[in-house]
């Protein structure tokens, strides 16, 4: 299984490459209050989620150049 996992997931991701995933909210979401149920973000267009990629190679030099793209990145879209 963990063979199966690496080859469907690490080979096809290139080193330092990013990724966001758009949820979009609105629709039937918006028409139930924000009080009725535990999730309270309806009013909100989208939610992102945020992904950055790399390799183990160099890892402190690495986590620290791409958590600080990523970190950019994020302070652009607030």
């Amino acid at each position: 299984m963990a063979q199966m996992h690496g080859e469907l997931t690490c080979n096809d991701v290139v080193d330092g490459a990013g990724l966001l995933i758009l949820d979009p909210y609105g629709g039937e979401m918006v028409r139930v209050a924000p009080a009725v149920t535990p999730f309270p973000y309806r009013q909100a267009l989208y939610n992102i989620q945020y992904y950055g990629f790399w390799s183990k190679s160099g890892a402190a030099a690495a986590a620290e150049k791409h958590m600080g793209w990523m970190r950019g990145l994020y302070g652009e879209m607030e």
